[in-house]
């Protein structure tokens, strides 16, 4: 039996000890909170709506816990910050240069992120709260909003012509791929699978996108060359002789090529795998790995893996490191079409443990 059913975000749920509420956490009043509703232990039924349990601040509720009496309530408060950040990159000496400087900081959290063909603006999805598409120069200026409603939009990938942007989101039901102008116009939906989807990157001639649909299903090719109303999807293989999904991530500049990450040969972590198109054929080239990104060669990605950024050679399989945020962690990161520089989010955290008396 539904407790909630609503487009707020409810989880971790906790019985009290007498059985008469159940505590949980929701942003249905704006931040993460915690909320209680009193239940009919017999039947599970509703007695009526959440009432609050904790009001306002900034920072994410979680982790409940309740003392054996009832009386008093633990539980940790998170604050994470997300900001879009920038390094100039010198892709002849394969290193960063100087240090990252600030695109958009303050309470509007950043999740995934991409950068238009010419370099000039980024393309990012808010991260809690009301998720939508946002779009800023690269010097910080100039932001401006291209949805704006209730839906999960994530996911922004610039079209190679610079002229549209697709995305996933909810808003039809099920997470499928959409598009929008890069002006906010022309809204629609681009995908109607019988599956979700989503992170969908384009090909470098526009004509074709690679989105995943789950860690079973893979990841598919969609082709827009032959229908934009209704393309048809083209499974990719698993990765080899592990039977790996691949989480495909990033095209070659020649369209030959897709990089992505999945379990890795010896089934101990995660990997990053070059799929060679025409052949089906398979390489291994880092782990633990994740997110690769390539270069304009051909031949080289930049990946992360926590804290920091690596460079990888998929011929030579020589890696080393280019970034390190440590204690901060490298989130979704992109790379400018001439390699010069690389945009990315960077996630800190702090937590504090609470101990509440109710009443």
């Amino acid at each position: 039996m539904a407790v909630t059913s609503d487009p707020a975000v409810d989880w971790s749920p906790v019985w009290s000890p007498d059985g008469k509420h159940l505590y949980f956490v929701s942003d249905r009043g704006g931040p993460m909170n915690i909320w209680r509703v009193a239940i009919d232990e017999a039947t599970g039924r509703p007695l009526g709506v959440p009432e609050p349990v904790t009001v306002g601040g900034s920072a994410a509720r979680s982790q409940i816990s309740l003392s054996a009496d009832g009386r008093r309530l633990a539980y940790a408060e998170q604050r994470s910050r997300h900001a879009i950040q920038k390094i100039a990159f010198d892709p002849d000496r394969e290193v960063t240069v100087g240090p990252p400087t600030p695109v958009m900081q303050g309470s509007l959290s950043a999740n995934q992120l991409d950068v238009s063909p010419d370099g000039e603006w980024l393309v990012y999805s808010t991260l809690g709260g009301q998720e939508d598409i946002w779009v800023i120069r690269t010097d910080g200026s100039g932001r401006r909003q291209l949805t704006d409603d209730v839906a999960r939009d994530r996911g922004p990938a610039w079209s190679p012509d610079g002229r549209r942007i697709a995305f996933f989101s909810n808003r039809g039901g099920d997470s499928q791929i959409w598009l929008v102008n890069e002006d906010g116009s022309g809204l629609r939906q681009l995908t109607h699978a019988p599956f979700t989807l989503f992170d969908a990157r384009w090909s470098p001639d526009g004509k074709r996108l690679v989105a995943m649909a789950s860690a079973k299903d893979g990841s598919y090719i969609i082709d827009l060359s032959q229908s934009e109303k209704d393309p048809p999807l083209t499974k990719l293989p698993s990765v080899g002789e592990t039977g790996t999904t691949l989480y495909a991530w990033s095209w070659s500049r020649d369209g030959k090529m897709l990089a992505g990450e999945g379990g890795s040969a010896d089934g101990s972590t995660v990997s990053v795998y070059v799929l060679f198109l025409e052949s089906g054929v398979f390489r291994e080239v880092a782990k633990p790995a994740v997110s690769p990104i390539w270069l304009s060669d051909n031949r080289r990605i930049i990946y992360s893996w926590g804290w920091e950024l690596h460079l990888a050679d998929h011929e030579t399989l020589k890696t080393h490191e280019i970034l390190s945020l440590a204690p901060d962690k490298v989130g979704v990161f992109v790379v400018s079409r001439d390699d010069r520089w690389i945009y990315f989010v960077r996630s800190s955290s702090e937590s504090d443990l609470w101990l509440l008396t109710l009443r």
